[in-house]
């Protein structure tokens, strides 16, 4: 579920790096709405006592707390909602439309 090969190193290996993720996010106590983020490529756990603010601070130079919101529309403009174990996307690939990797043969 979660993803952590960095962007430039998959790029760098000719890999499209492309992931869907549907989890139950907790909204207001319930989890039950499930996600599909097809361009993200980092995701991330929320852990107790963090908020939208830490988790930025926690890595810095990676995203603004603009593109967190965009990211994961689900989080309120207070952050209030962000609750423990909910799963959001920190990292989004650059790339619009990029290629699926085609299966390789094995053995050959």
């Amino acid at each position: 579920m979660t993803i952590l090969a960095p962007t430039g190193l998959a790029l760098a290996l000719g890999l499209a790096v492309q992931s869907t993720l549907a989890v139950s996010v907790s909204l207001h106590g319930t989890r039950t709405q499930e996600l599909v983020r097809p361009r993200c490529i980092v995701h991330y756990r929320v852990a107790p006592g963090e908020d939208c603010v830490h988790i930025l601070e926690k890595h810095p130079y990676s995203f603004t707390l603009d593109q967190l919101y965009t990211w994961n529309p689900e989080i309120n403009d207070s952050c209030t909602n962000l609750q423990v174990g909910d799963v959001i996307c920190i990292q989004r690939t650059r790339c619009e439309e990029c290629p699926t990797p085609k299966p390789t043969a094995s053995g050959s």
